[in-house]
């Protein structure tokens, strides 16, 4: 996802003069032919991402459009504060794009691990959330959102789903169809649920807009796989619900992420993975059992 990120931005910033790109020390060696030819709008920071922040918000009173990135705990919850009142407050655009959300990197530690970052952003008032469940749909995101007056977080995997297609503007694409309920898979989620799924008379649904939510699109899509509708979560277990209104008056809804406790243990990302309860086996037995209930 790095590269079509670079990809875009690149191409997008040579275009259009508005844009600005802050680095919070990743990204320089991806984004250094950019920065050769327009230093003026490509800054490395360094791990100061409160200031980095704070100097993006005053690039967007001034009429820029500045893109921010780096890793999801230290772009989002170490700077939330600035998030909240440099651009929400003030209402001003800013495209925040992290990588490594939840436990991608899995070696090091709590440090760089983020399963909270989507509600923390989230609860800023007119935000939008996109998590793309891979490289196709991901460029078609960022042509579309980069250069709009909002305020929006991209949240990128470092384990992009080979399965993800560009679902439109509405943010959702129906994998498969089934009669018993809908498993709506979020972004990189996609690779997983449909490990889990396989087999079962569930339809499944892929979205990599998570704010505003497609729930008329969901409930839509959902049309004939009964009243049970799962979220598959690659945050924090129940945290799509913050973003949901009236769609759990009309269905019951349940909801499988990560697990809220700290993962104290270091290793690759599928045994982090088990520890979460995001893994293909504890997702088709969870799946299995709200099928019967």
């Amino acid at each position: 996802m790095r590269k079509v990120f670079q990809e875009v931005v690149s191409e997008k910033m040579l275009a259009n003069e508005n844009l600005y790109l802050l680095l919070g020390d990743i990204g320089v060696f991806g984004f250094r032919t950019i920065a050769e030819q327009i230093p003026s709008r490509v800054k490395n920071m360094g791990i100061m991402e409160q200031a980095m922040v704070s100097f993006a918000s005053g690039i967007a009173k001034m009429g820029g459009v500045p893109i921010l990135h780096s890793i999801a705990p230290f772009l989002i919850e170490r700077p939330l504060e600035q998030i909240k009142v440099d651009f929400g407050y003030q209402g001003l655009p800013g495209k925040f794009v992290s990588v490594g959300g939840s436990f991608d990197y899995s070696h090091l530690g709590g440090t760089h691990h983020a399963a909270g970052d989507v509600a923390s952003f989230g609860a800023i008032p007119d935000s939008e959330i996109w998590i793309p469940a891979g490289n196709k749909d991901l460029k078609g995101m960022l042509q579309k959102e980069l250069e709009t007056p909002k305020l929006s977080y991209f949240r990128l995997s470092e384990r992009p789903s080979e399965y993800a297609i560009d679902p439109g503007p509405v943010g959702i694409s129906t994998i498969t169809r089934g009669s018993r309920l809908t498993v709506v898979a979020i972004g990189p989620m996609l690779t997983e649920a449909l490990e889990a799924t396989k087999g079962l008379d569930v339809t499944l649904l892929s979205i990599n807009r998570i704010k505003p939510l497609p729930i008329e699109e969901i409930i839509k899509a959902s049309s004939g796989s009964a009243e049970k509708i799962i979220f598959l979560e690659p945050y924090y277990e129940g945290l799509t619900a913050i973003f949901i209104e009236d769609l759990a008056w009309s269905h019951k809804v349940r909801y499988i992420g990560v697990r809220k406790s700290f993962l104290h243990e270091y290793g690759n990302f599928e045994h982090l993975q088990t520890l979460a309860g995001l893994d293909p086996t504890s997702i088709r037995q969870r799946i299995e059992l709200a099928m019967n209930n």
